[in-house]
């Protein structure tokens, strides 16, 4: 099922149990004049995923997750930083490499690489991110510059930061990185 803002909700029922999005029901089946509570534990928040699908600025990344299979990844649970190509930055990396979208998507294992290495495990949040090389999920490092309050990822600049989300953090940057093995 999904929320009411649109985001997929995962339900598991265990014995007596159940569970959304790893909340626990803690109390159910409180009727209301116009439905049904249910008391949960925490706060529900979308994933890097869903943040990724709410804003019209990424419908290519997530056209390309989803190709990739990598959706399945992204939803689990992190934390991930993403750092998040725009479309435009799609369009450009796309007029870079002489290839249309749909063959880039046609290699999956390709895609797949390019869409790892935008992704750092554990959460970086602009304000606490350094100048630093860390390990992305594709295994490459990636180079962090902070000069001030800005932060650059391999020279791509972070034009929006920190989107948080239940699972980690969306960045996003204006043009598609690049490992060195794609």
């Amino acid at each position: 099922p999904a929320s009411v803002e649109g985001s997929d909700l995962n339900l598991v029922k265990t014995g007596a149990d159940l569970t959304v999005n790893g909340a626990v029901v803690a109390k159910g089946d409180m009727q209301s004049g116009n439905g049904v509570v249910h008391h949960i534990d925490m706060v529900l928040m979308p994933n890097v995923v869903e943040v990724a699908k709410s804003s019209s600025d990424f419908t290519s990344l997530v056209e390309a997750l989803i190709a990739a299979d990598l959706v399945t990844t992204l939803i689990g649970a992190g934390p991930f930083t993403v750092f998040a190509p725009t479309n435009a930055a799609f369009t450009k990396y796309l007029g870079d490499v002489n290839k249309t979208f749909d063959e880039v998507k046609a290699d999956k294992d390709a895609l797949a690489a390019l869409l790892k290495y935008h992704v750092v495990s554990g959460k970086v949040m602009l304000s606490a991110a350094t100048t630093s090389t860390p390990a992305s999920v594709e295994g490459s490092d990636l180079n962090l510059v902070k000069t001030g309050a800005d932060l650059t990822v391999n020279g791509a600049v972070v034009a929006k930061g920190d989107m948080q989300s239940g699972n980690g953090v969306v960045h996003h940057i204006d043009m598609v990185l690049m490992p060195n093995v794609v």
